[in-house]
């Protein structure tokens, strides 16, 4: 009771300010109020699969217009060029990726 309120003494203060101006303080901001970082890694897949879907729709389309003669294996074929382009696993790929570098920097002493 801090001393019985320090031997039967009214002790009175008044806020005027709050704030988190000490290295603690900033911390526990930060850590509240964190914002998400965007690594290069987020940024460069977003460009890689820009490019790889612009090949598949070059590729569909180059597929569809070579096989114009007999539209439904044309169709397929297409189907199949877009596939090998944008493979399903593609966004397993990414997340393994990330979790593998996350693991190389725990070890190296930086955590994310």
């Amino acid at each position: 009771d801090a001393e019985k309120v320090k031997r039967n003494r009214m002790i009175m203060a008044i806020v005027v300010k709050t704030g988190a101006n000490t290295s603690k303080g900033e911390q526990l901001r930060n850590i509240l109020f964190s914002s998400t970082p965007l690594f290069t890694f987020d940024i460069h897949v977003r460009i890689v699969i820009g490019i790889l879907a612009l090949y598949a729709v070059f590729g569909f389309a180059m597929t569809l217009h070579f096989l114009a003669t007999d539209p439904t294996s044309g169709w397929f074929y297409a189907m199949y060029v877009v596939g090998s382009a944008l493979p399903p696993l593609l966004p397993t790929v990414f997340v393994v990726s990330v979790g593998v570098c996350s693991n190389r920097l725990r070890e190296r002493g930086v955590i994310c």
